[in-house]
């Protein structure tokens, strides 16, 4: 338990961001307090508040947070959960996040959303507009954005709505520049901003074949410079939706009509679920997805395996094709 003071509590960061802990040389030289989730450095939460949708949520790590977080009378999660703590479907904004954003000047990998899904129902997409803002705003940065509703980021994305989005990013990003922890303030970044950012990454949450054959289609129509998906926890085998066709018959252009293929991802990412109820994830699930990944040249980011009937989040500890932690090109 950590020791309470005047002005928090010693081991965690903020309120907006999930588990954190220290880091010395291995936090790529950034030092201070970081995030747990291995495949980012920072989290950040401009609102908060969830519903479950999907067979992956069922022990959701983020709504046990959140309920902690309320215990220490933190604002944002008192609206966030019902008399059972469980989500209630409330989403509430967290005011001195995107701030954080701007200050940071060392390029770092920022996780959105570890307290929410950025794409929610109940999410406006004004709200969206200003958080693409402040990433076209830091360059310098790469911005993931993992969600279990890609279909809410096709509509916010899609040709139809394009231009307004464009148009009202531009607005934010002219307010933005004005706000005093910006501090390229005096930048000559263009206001005009293409939506398909460098460094914005799109993902999708995976847990189940259903989940694949319905969410990989619309992650691969859906606009972004990197697209990736996280199969955390991870249910069952995963494998091509290709409905029994052999992969060479396929031309690429029809790739879409029967189903999706590892190589058209960026990165997956692959964890067995965590706590005390958790479902079983076998080895075998693993080492199938990590070798399609390597037969198709996709980077491949093992978070965490079951070993002995543990999870383990140590690499030395796992078979040696499971030693696997790798990014984008």
């Amino acid at each position: 338990m950590p020791q309470r003071w005047k002005g928090g509590w010693h081991g965690r960061r903020d309120a907006g961001d999930s588990d954190y802990r220290h880091r010395g040389k291995d936090g790529q030289g950034m030092g201070g307090l970081m995030t747990k989730i291995p495949w980012t450095n920072e989290t950040i939460n401009p609102w908060v508040g969830c519903t479950k949708c999907a067979a992956g949520c069922l022990h959701c790590y983020a709504e046990k947070m959140a309920w902690r977080l309320k215990c220490m009378g933190k604002p944002a999660y008192q609206e966030v959960l019902d008399d059972n703590h469980k989500w209630n479907g409330n989403i509430v904004r967290q005011a001195g996040q995107i701030e954080k954003v701007l200050g940071w000047r060392k390029p770092r990998r920022i996780f959105w959303g570890s307290m929410t899904d950025i794409f929610h129902p109940k999410v406006p997409f004004e709200w969206i507009d200003e958080m693409m803002a402040v990433i076209a705003l830091t360059p310098q940065h790469t911005h993931q954005i993992l969600t279990k509703r890609i279909e809410r980021a096709a509509e916010y994305f899609g040709k139809e709505y394009l231009p307004k989005r464009a148009e009202n990013v531009s607005k934010q990003m002219q307010i933005i520049k004005r706000n005093p922890y910006f501090y390229l303030q005096d930048c000559c970044i263009d206001d005009k901003v293409s939506l398909v950012l460098p460094n914005l990454w799109l993902g999708t949450s995976i847990s189940t074949q259903a989940d694949a054959d319905k969410n990989i289609p619309i992650l691969l129509q859906t606009p972004a410079a990197v697209r990736f998906i996280s199969l955390e926890p991870m249910l069952e085998m995963i494998q091509d939706a290709c409905h029994g066709f052999p992969r060479p018959q396929i031309p690429f252009d029809r790739r879409m009509i029967y189903g999706w293929f590892w190589e058209e991802l960026d990165q997956v990412i692959i964890g067995c679920e965590s706590g005390p109820k958790r479902r079983p994830c076998k080895l075998e699930w693993i080492e199938y997805a990590v070798n399609q990944c390597d037969e198709a040249n996709v980077p491949v980011f093992v978070k965490q395996i079951e070993i002995g009937g543990k999870v383990s989040h140590n690499p030395k500890e796992w078979p040696k094709w499971a030693r696997r932690q790798e990014y984008p090109k």
